[in-house]
């Protein structure tokens, strides 16, 4: 226990370096390489498809909505109609409450408070959609001029459907925490290993001005690969958020809630 080494640990550097250079952090370089990379470019392909198909469905409602604000209650089939029945809403007006509704459903969906593990428990043909489809099933049967309209509004809504179904795919697709263990574990290690490579006195990496930057361009890389793949890895922060695209859906829902107060002929909507 009295025993101090008098070269500085360099021996003890020397036969530890080829291990380490040649075998040790090649392995850990190229572990966390290709996690990393793989990491970054699916999390950005996944910020991306979640904002087209936003994009896609803030469109395709707007289209939606001239479609049905198109219609009236004698463009339905009187089966749908409910003629007669009091507090029930003509055809028309239902189908511009079902596609608020809707909107209201994608905003939610679209909000922070919505997990993954809330959407994959989620059914994901419960929705609006449904209804409004059933809804404009009575308008084939009518009027031979709704038929155009009927048909355009099939295809909207399933597209729609498409691009919600992909959507919600997107957002309940993440990695598991230990994914994220094993970057951090493979990033301290390389850390790790400069320090016991660099430490040939006690404490030296502490005097050396060039072990302190080469220190500092390590650690610096580290935390900022750290720090994009946490902004990556929520849809809601950072620079690639997909609350932009969200904001522009509550302008729509109010302009489908103002044609809804024309179509029933109120000043405000329930």
């Amino acid at each position: 226990n009295a025993w101090f080494s008098a070269d500085g640990n360099a021996y003890e550097i020397e036969i530890l370096a080829p291990t380490i250079n040649g075998v040790v952090i090649p392995t850990i370089a190229i572990a966390l390489a290709t996690l990393a990379a793989t990491t970054i470019s699916t999390l950005r392909e996944r910020q991306l498809d979640v904002r087209e198909h936003l994009n896609a469905e803030l469109c395709e409602l707007e289209l939606l909505r001239g479609v049905l604000g198109g219609l009236s209650d004698d463009d339905f089939h009187e089966s749908v109609r409910g003629d007669g029945v009091p507090g029930v809403p003509g055809p028309s007006a239902r189908a511009l409450r079902l596609l608020r509704d809707y909107a209201s459903r994608l905003i939610l969906e679209s909000s922070p408070a919505e997990t993954p593990q809330r959407i994959q428990a989620r059914r994901i043909a419960d929705n609006e959609l449904i209804e409004l489809a059933a809804l404009m099933g009575g308008v084939r049967d009518a009027h031979k001029r709704s038929e155009p309209a009927s048909s355009t509004a099939y295809t909207i809504i399933a597209s729609l459907t498409q691009h919600r179904a992909a959507r919600l795919t997107e957002m309940a697709a993440t990695y598991p925490a230990v994914h994220y263990a094993v970057i951090a574990l493979c990033a301290l290690s390389i850390v790790a290993n400069y320090l016991i490579e660099s430490d040939q006195e006690v404490l030296r990496f502490l005097d050396a001005f060039q072990l302190k930057f080469l220190f500092a361009n390590l650690v610096g890389v580290v935390a900022g690969l750290a720090a994009l793949i946490a902004d990556l890895s929520d849809l809601y922060r950072g620079a690639f958020r997909i609350t932009p695209v969200v904001s522009q859906l509550y302008p729509l829902r109010e302009s489908i809630a103002y044609d809804l107060c024309v179509k029933e002929g109120t000043e405000d909507v329930v």
